[in-house]
């Protein structure tokens, strides 16, 4: 029994540093992200249906990404044959993050640069990012403006700011959101601010400044029950808060337009970020 023992104590001494050896030789894994063509689609020179065509996959060729553009809307991809070029994302299936591709370097503004948009074709703006929103002007065929907020992640629409130039005298200078689709962008689109309608129906605000109802919130014009009900916001629904009373128990906020005072315990948000408000005197 005692020589047993011995021998596989032996046997442990003598794998340990061999497990210690291989653990520290093993070589750090790449992740690749592989993908076929959802059909006949063309691969190109660069981020945009306007550079040249370099190759076509046909359904099911298969592809590794090997970088993507600032908005994630096109990838850079290697063909089975070696083959290069950029493909719109919709055309490949695959399996993954978006975010966990790298940017391709020739994509990449460098640090500090603003980002410019330049017009397809007659462009509208729009006062809000959405299609049925009011129309506030249009852009001409190569007309360029600097965009200064994105709606979202996926960069669908950018608030952009068009500066007349010198020869430009008859024109004005605009501001509003145009769909991403339409225009050509320059820069770091990742780099710009995500900026969303506030409730009040003025303002442009960061997505976290919107807080949920926890309940169906009654919204008064005094900071009390026994006040009149100016309107109720459903459970779930975003407002936008814009104040506290001295106390905290009670929440200044915007919804559709229309501001009033609300229990602190209808809304989801934390004590801290409350304390944080300024006080509004009723």
């Amino acid at each position: 029994m005692l020589k047993v023992a011995c021998s596989l104590a032996v046997v442990l001494v003598l794998a340990l540093p061999i497990a210690i050896f291989a653990q520290e030789t093993t070589p750090e894994v790449t992740l690749t992200l592989t993908a076929e063509a959802y059909q006949t689609a063309n691969l190109r020179a660069g981020a945009d249906t306007r550079y040249p065509i370099v190759g076509r996959l046909t359904a099911g060729d298969g592809v590794i990404i090997i970088g993507r553009d600032a908005a994630g809307r096109w990838l850079l991809v290697e063909t089975e044959e070696g083959l290069v070029g950029w493909l719109p994302a919709y055309a490949l299936a695959f399996a993954g993050e978006l975010l966990d591709i790298p940017l391709a370097e020739e994509n990449l503004a460098e640090a500090g640069e603003d980002v410019f948009v330049t017009a397809y074709g007659l462009i509208n703006l729009r006062a809000e990012p959405d299609m049925d929103s009011v129309l506030v002007g249009q852009l001409d065929v190569g007309d360029t403006a600097q965009a200064t907020a994105r709606c979202c992640i996926t960069n669908d629409w950018l608030l952009i700011r068009f500066e007349p130039t010198a020869d430009q005298p008859d024109r004005e200078t605009l501001e509003g959101w145009v769909a991403y689709f339409t225009v050509t962008v320059r820069g770091d689109v990742s780099a710009l601010p995500v900026l969303v309608p506030g409730e009040d129906g003025v303002s442009l605000i960061p997505p976290s400044a919107l807080v949920q109802a926890a309940f169906n919130a009654r919204l008064h014009p005094e900071a009390t029950e026994e006040s009149p009900v100016l309107i109720i916001v459903p459970f779930e629904e975003l407002v936008q808060p814009l104040g506290r009373s001295a106390d905290g128990l009670w929440l200044y906020v915007a919804y559709n337009g229309v501001s009033g005072w609300g229990s602190a315990d209808l809304f989801f948000m934390r004590q801290a970020d409350i304390a944080e408000l300024p006080v509004i005197e009723e």
